[in-house]
């Protein structure tokens, strides 16, 4: 939905797209570095965290997407279960 209203922007205010473009990218990059912050925290090594986070923030924000167009929890569930046992073997 965000890339929707990025893509599209409103051509009557750019300076407005550009700050929705600012403020989604900002957002979405802290989402990224709290999640790998965390991840660090319990022994998974930097560079695999930073994937780790990069990876769990875009199957959730696409898991989330076809969810609400198919009025269907699925995707979620298996980007969950999927998610945490990446998660788990990348801990160990």
């Amino acid at each position: 939905m965000v890339a929707v209203a990025v893509e599209a922007g409103d051509p009557e205010s750019p300076a407005s797209s550009q700050k929705l473009i600012e403020h989604s990218a900002a957002v979405f990059r802290r989402w990224i570095d709290l999640i790998a912050d965390k991840l660090v925290a319990v022994g998974v090594a930097r560079t695999r965290a930073d994937e780790l986070a990069m990876l769990m923030t875009t199957s959730l924000e696409g898991a989330i997407i076809i969810a609400r167009s198919t009025r269907d929890i699925t995707p979620i569930d298996v980007v969950h279960r999927q998610l945490r046992t990446l998660i788990e073997e990348a801990g160990q």
